[in-house]
């Protein structure tokens, strides 16, 4: 039911709603760094479970607070690295573009 009906009229509905100024900041944030959170949270938690198991504490288990932590911690990596990688290579690679579609 969720997925053939709840979900398609979210989504339609959210595609329509009009957002106020304050929240299309947010949206637009939240876009930008959406790609590098889905690249970086999985390594993320390899590196913590590993370096978790090397002095013998499992992260996962016990500890309520790693979600959030992990959460935040994933989030300002990937500002940074829509900010310092991701954006400025996209738009090196947009002048490149520019540049063989200006010789053709």
């Amino acid at each position: 039911i969720c997925v053939v009906l709840l979900f398609p009229v979210m989504v339609t509905v959210g595609a329509v709603a009009a957002t106020s100024p304050r929240l299309s900041k947010l949206y637009s944030w939240l876009g930008r760094i959406s790609y590098p959170i889905y690249i970086i949270h999985t390594p993320m938690l390899m590196i913590i479970a590993g370096a978790g198991k090397a002095v013998s504490i499992d992260p996962f288990a016990n500890h309520p607070w790693f979600g959030i932590a992990m959460a935040i911690v994933v989030i300002v990596i990937s500002d940074i690295a829509t900010r310092i990688y991701d954006e400025p290579v996209r738009r090196f690679l947009q002048r490149q573009m520019q540049r063989s579609r200006a010789i053709a």
